[in-house]
């Protein structure tokens, strides 16, 4: 199995709406920490809240999918008014039935997006999602986390191509 996740980005704000709809993509299971938000803040980048607000307005249902404290994935939630699915446990996915009752969309029409190799792609690739795998968007990082992206940069991650999903 190739760690490769289905796409590789800069950043979720680069998902457009019309890339969503020819991925037939209905809903987004959503990394917090680094993937939308740098680790230890709440404060969402200018442009991933209004990606997020986008969402919103459109109806496209995203739901946190991460092993972030308790208290940041209930904060994510009260601000969105999302329903909490608590920690996903990745790439174990121990929350993942029940997420996918609480989000109700097949999983092929799901995308799980997040920063990390070894616990959002790999949990994807466990739960036959597709994955897009983004940038952090900071490098302050839990001290595991830094270890892990060493080992991110031995499999091959650094020499990922880049995909241009704008078309």
């Amino acid at each position: 199995m190739s760690l490769r996740p289905a796409f590789v980005i800069h950043r979720v704000s680069e998902i457009t709406l019309d890339w969503l709809k020819k991925e037939n993509a209905k809903g987004l299971l959503i990394d917090i920490d680094n993937t939308l938000t740098p680790y230890h803040s709440e404060k969402l980048p200018d442009d991933i809240l209004n990606w997020l607000e986008m969402l919103v307005s459109e109806g496209i249902p995203f739901i946190p999918y991460s092993n972030a404290r308790a208290y940041r994935i209930d904060n994510f939630c009260k601000r969105f008014n999302i329903k909490n699915p608590g920690i996903a446990v990745k790439p174990l996915n121990l929350q993942l039935g029940k997420i996918l009752k609480q989000i109700g969309i097949p999983k092929k029409n799901l995308l799980l997006i997040g920063d990390q190799v070894f616990t959002d792609s790999l949990a994807g690739k466990f739960a036959g999602l597709r994955v897009v795998l983004v940038d952090p968007v900071s490098t302050a990082e839990f001290p595991a986390t830094k270890v892990m992206r060493k080992i991110e940069h031995l499999v091959g991650r650094h020499r990922w191509k880049f995909d241009r999903i704008d078309r």
